[in-house]
């Protein structure tokens, strides 16, 4: 049994009998019903269910993303499952060959087409670019990002910016591509030609810089020439609210986002954007970008006029250390010039070379693109078109747009931490190496003392051994000395005893003649 329009169903039971095969058109509306009804939004089980009815294909992702741009409110569960449905693969079980954040990009794209789909469909992929993901400190940028960067979606995107007049839209657009443009320079660098004719478009902006154009009047801050016909583009222009615009809000609206967009492209190709100020048209035409306007690039700015523009901003920026290392060829074609920086240390590389934007008086955010708007007028404009409802609506875009500012301002927060937090290890890292190298050289000290003192025992023991070694000579002298009168006295003693023996030798001889004359007498 069905639900009535703008009625909840009764249990998940019920849900799940509506995303269940075979697909109708009463339960694609029944289940659109639960989507567009914000009751019990902690409870996960109702996503989840339809989050499982878009991967089977049970729901149409098509209806669904019409439903969000058809859909003034932005139902907050209608969000959160295109959210989640975007961000995953296909399940295998389902045998999808194509995953279905490449779905989501592509419905995306189709009704980015249209002019009154851009804003709804810019704030849903900021939203999903900005929105943190399941561990801490990581956001589901890894997941969409690949296929965003390769996606016709980004030409769009890019066209937007370029062609579109609707201030909200390209403010949006402009805030989408400055969340995603630090993840992945690399890829961007193809597209930098049209990035800095952004930017050109930016630094015109009614009211901008400060000091050098009075208010016009213009019913917006933002214009652009012709479109292209070849491009068969069709154009978002501003509402009639932004007629009744403040010029200082204008001017320091402007001022803000030439300041932020200006941060970004210079902390990444800061020659690229230097020679684009100095000679916009010689630096398009001589990478051989056509114009995509119906007139040519000389005929877009007038020399000298973004030089001057940008000369307000760049006065206070640091110079960039790359400008000595890379040329601008090796800025836009070099692959590995990023590879040793992640995008914490990429947004700070990004604003330390622009640290004058903290002592800026206006507000840099992003996304604070609504104008200030004079009361009276805006009292009129209001119950000029549509009373309560227009108000309403009003209220609804700032809501969201604080809401997107306020995703942005904890992203850049958490790179901010992130960065902050690699060098405050660094910081701890060189602290104690510094602990270390100062005990180390204690300890040569200490080692040079007990050298120093060894050195001396050393010396000492030396001249001891050095006296010890004459007293030894000495003695041996006196040593031999002493052998040889012993030896002269030992001869003397050896000639007497052989003197002694040659006169008893002769006393024998002596006495046994003696003896034998003896014998004879006796004999006789």
């Amino acid at each position: 049994m069905g639900t009535e329009p703008g009625q909840q169903p009764d249990n998940l039971d019920t849900l799940d009998a509506i995303v269940t095969p075979p697909l109708n058109f009463q339960s694609q509306d029944e289940a659109l019903n639960w989507a567009r009804r914000d009751a019990a939004l902690e409870d996960g089980s109702t996503v989840d269910v339809l989050v499982t009815g878009l991967k089977a294909r049970t729901l149409d992702p098509g209806s669904w993303v019409k439903a969000w741009v058809d859909e003034p409110e932005r139902p907050i569960r209608l969000r959160k499952v295109l959210l989640i449905w975007g961000s995953q693969e296909t399940d295998v079980r389902h045998s999808r060959e194509i995953a279905d954040r490449q779905v989501f990009l592509t419905l995306c794209a189709e009704r980015f087409a249209d002019p009154k789909s851009r804003l709804p469909i810019a704030i849903l992929i900021t939203d999903f670019i900005l929105t943190p993901g399941d561990e801490a400190g990581e956001s589901k940028d890894s997941i969409i990002l690949n296929k965003l960067v390769e996606s016709p979606l980004l030409i769009l995107i890019l066209r937007s910016l370029l062609l579109d007049t609707d201030c909200r839209s390209v403010l949006t657009c402009l805030a989408l591509i400055l969340s995603i443009i630090p993840l992945a320079p690399v890829q961007f660098s193809s597209h930098l030609p049209n990035l800095l004719v952004v930017l050109g478009r930016i630094l015109c902006w009614n009211g901008w810089p400060p000091g050098e154009l009075a208010y016009s009047g213009k019913p917006s801050i933002t214009s652009a020439p012709t479109a292209s016909p070849d491009l068969e583009w069709h154009i978002a222009s501003s509402p009639n609210l932004l007629a009744g615009d403040d010029p200082a809000a204008t001017k320091t609206e402007g001022e803000g986002i030439a300041r932020q967009w200006l941060v970004v492209l210079y902390g990444l190709w800061p020659s690229n954007v230097l020679a684009f100020l100095r000679n916009p048209v010689d630096y398009l035409e001589g990478l051989g970008v056509k114009s995509v306007y119906a007139v040519q690039w000389a005929d877009v700015w007038p020399p000298r006029y973004l030089a001057k523009r940008g000369e307000v901003i760049l006065s206070d920026f640091a110079v960039h250390p790359h400008l000595m290392y890379f040329t601008l060829a090796q800025e836009r074609e070099d692959e590995r010039r990023w590879e040793t920086y992640d995008t914490p240390q990429i947004v700070a590389l990004c604003h330390l070379v622009a640290h004058s934007e903290a002592r800026h008086p206006s507000r840099s955010d992003v996304f604070d693109e609504s104008p200030v708007v004079d009361s009276q007028y805006l009292s009129t404009s209001i119950l000029g078109h549509g009373g309560i409802p227009r108000e309403k609506e009003e209220s609804q875009q700032d809501t969201q747009k604080l809401k997107l500012d306020l995703l942005y301002s904890e992203r850049l927060r958490k790179q901010y931490l992130s960065h902050i937090g690699r060098l405050h290890k660094s910081n701890l890292r060189f602290t104690s190496d510094e602990v270390e190298v100062h005990n180390f050289v204690n300890h040569i000290k200490e080692q040079d003392k007990t050298i120093s003192t060894l050195t001396e025992e050393l010396s000492h023991q030396k001249m001891e051994a050095s006296m010890a070694h004459q007293k030894h000579t000495k003695w041996q002298e006196r040593l031999r000395d002493q052998v040889a009168a012993l030896r002269d006295e030992k001869r003397g003693w050896q000639t007497q005893v052989s003197q002694l023996s040659s006169a008893l030798a002769d006393v024998r001889v002596v006495a046994q003649k003696q003896k034998e004359e003896l014998a004879v007498i006796k004999n006789e």
